[in-house]
């Protein structure tokens, strides 16, 4: 039913890109729960729109740990907060 209201395009401008296409955002650090849900689907269709996507390590949770550690590496662009705050 959803893809006769809407194209594949469509889904992926989601109201909460649209701020960061506006301001012509190129770069997102991502942080939050679940490593190996909502962060992956967020990179996933920031990586779509052409927004690099950097995951911070140490600002991100998984179910347990085990999963963390299988997830983690399936990312391209991983890296500590403090070495993502301090590039330019």
């Amino acid at each position: 039913m959803i893809d006769e209201c809407l194209s594949y395009q469509q889904l992926l401008l989601k109201p909460s890109f649209q701020p960061l296409r506006q301001n012509q955002i190129q770069r997102l650090a991502a942080t939050g729960f679940t490593l190996d849900n909502g962060i992956r689907k967020t990179v996933a269709d920031a990586t779509k729109i052409g927004i690099e996507t950097v995951i911070l390590k140490d600002a991100v949770v998984a179910r347990n740990s085990t999963t963390f550690q299988t997830v983690l590496p399936q990312f391209d662009q991983v890296s500590r907060m403090a070495d993502f705050l301090a590039t330019d």
